[in-house]
């Protein structure tokens, strides 16, 4: 079979939709490789290199198409695709136009409703943009794929789109965080990164659904100056928000801005190590499509702490502990247990590797396969 993707994220994006796409790609090729894999990227990157031999990067090739790559993709990409592919994914809530129309049996990944969820968040015109092109990938794909059974809800309270289309699919992370990381290498982490002996963890960007003011507000309920939190991610306004508020309430001590201190590719090497050497992932999120952190979290053998609804649950189930996102008393009072029940921590540990080891990348792998192969015949 000869599978076409959308690689514009596993190219150029660095956090949750990149890496969905590139761990999904990456998994297939390894299951699968009497299949062939072509990414069209609209320009050229070098955050990702093709694994394996069955997979293809595709770029455009005339001059106007390179000048003008965001036209090339969603639109001119499909002439480069006659006659060369079984069947296109969009691995990140579009389809190029005319697919429907060019005999190329699609699918596409919906990963959340969030601006519909929040649209305060978002700016109007982008709104309207994001729900002009999931509403049509909808409409023409062969089959819609959710990453969550929140998020086929959502495709069908806010869009219509028929129950029957939609098919729940829901995604591993990297096969980095199933591996233990050797003790030696993280005191070598440690000493080079500055990295404290005692901390929790936040995971994601900086940005307000994610909500890291109420951890924030948390540690000065807990105050208890033997933890600390690294926070990994960035954001904008409201990071800014954030920090001010860290300043203004003398809680500077508390609070580590790792991605001040190493690059992207430093990063990928070190988050199975930090997850490991975490006292817990704190996940404050209002909502997530999915929430990967709390997948890589399991897998590293790392106590989840997260928001009581949402996808988490789902994803989490009894492993995890469970808070108001809204009470920092609650967030607080959760830290606290993880940090003085050894035999609960123990318990959330094993389960989550149960949980993980439930949706490691060959097993989604299988899935995706037997749906491409139900689309196709093939």
């Amino acid at each position: 079979m000869r599978i076409g993707f959308d690689a514009k994220r596993i190219y150029h994006n660095t956090t949750g939709l990149g890496n969905y796409s590139r761990t999904l790609v990456n998994s297939l090729a390894e299951s699968f490789p009497d299949h062939q894999y072509y990414l069209y990227n609209p320009k050229p990157s070098r955050l990702y290199t093709p694994e394996k031999d069955m997979i293809h990067e595709v770029g455009p090739t005339r001059s106007f198409d390179k000048i003008f790559s965001g036209l090339w993709r969603s639109r001119n990409m499909v002439r480069d695709m006659q006659g060369q592919l079984d069947l296109f994914h969009g691995l990140s809530n579009e389809l190029p136009l005319g697919i429907d129309k060019s005999g190329i049996p699609s699918v596409v990944t919906i990963h959340d409703l969030i601006y519909e969820r929040y649209p305060e968040q978002y700016a109007k015109a982008d709104r309207k943009i994001y729900s002009r092109k999931v509403k049509k990938a909808c409409e023409v794909a062969h089959k819609v794929l959710a990453t969550s059974e929140i998020t086929k809800n959502d495709l069908i309270s806010f869009y219509q789109v028929p129950e029957t289309k939609i098919q729940v699919h829901h995604q591993s992370c990297h096969p980095r965080f199933y591996n233990v990381v050797p003790q030696t290498l993280r005191q070598i982490l440690r000493s080079r990164y500055k990295v404290p002996e005692n901390f929790i963890l936040y995971v994601g960007s900086i940005i307000e659904r994610k909500n890291l003011l109420s951890l924030v507000k948390a540690f000065q309920v807990l105050n208890n100056r033997d933890i600390q939190v690294l926070v990994i991610g960035r954001g904008d306004l409201y990071e800014k928000k954030v920090w001010s508020y860290i300043l203004r309430n003398d809680l500077s001590y508390y609070f580590v801005r790792m991605n001040d201190r190493w690059s992207y590719r430093d990063l990928e090497d070190m988050m199975p190590a930090l997850y490991q050497m975490a006292k817990c992932l704190v996940y404050p999120s209002h909502y997530e499509g999915y929430g990967i952190p709390v997948l890589e979290a399991h897998a590293s053998g790392c106590p989840v702490l997260t928001t009581a609804g949402s996808s988490m649950a789902e994803i989490a189930g009894d492993a995890a502990l469970y808070f108001n996102s809204e009470s920092p008393e609650e967030i607080a009072a959760q830290i606290q247990r993880v940090l003085t029940d050894h035999p609960l921590r123990l318990n959330l540990i094993q389960k989550g590797k149960t949980r993980a080891q439930a949706l490691n990348r060959f097993s989604t792998a299988q899935k995706m396969m037997d749906i491409y192969r139900e689309i196709t015949g093939l």
